[in-house]
């Protein structure tokens, strides 16, 4: 049987390609979940800190991917083009993925350590 943790550093690491190779959004909501069940299992305030630096990664860079390709289309739909928000979206995108790979990388050092 594998360790929990060994378990969702694997999903982690998986969740980290997926966001890279263009997204399963099935796998990130199993792996917003998975988030959950570390912030209920890690008490130690390093473990925390890294939980919420992840979080925040995750949550930005999620806003700011999402939000510029909303504004982007909604822009040029309203006859207000934004191409401001063009260069946006891969730094959200660049966020989504150092989130999860931190994540991973915590995980990682909880098994080691």
């Amino acid at each position: 049987v594998m360790d929990p943790r060994t378990r969702l550093a694997i999903l982690a690491a998986v969740s980290s390609l997926a966001v890279l190779l263009d997204g399963v959004l099935g796998l990130a909501v199993l792996a917003g979940a998975s988030l959950l069940w570390l912030a209920s299992s890690l008490r130690t305030p390093h473990a925390l800190r890294t939980l919420a630096a992840v979080v925040l990664a995750l949550v930005w860079g999620t806003v700011l991917f999402s939000g510029s390709i909303f504004g982007l289309l909604l822009g040029k739909a309203a006859g207000f083009p934004m191409p401001f928000l063009g260069p946006v979206t891969p730094l959200g995108g660049g966020l989504m993925i150092a989130g999860w790979v931190w994540w991973t990388w915590g995980f990682l050092g909880q098994i080691r350590g």
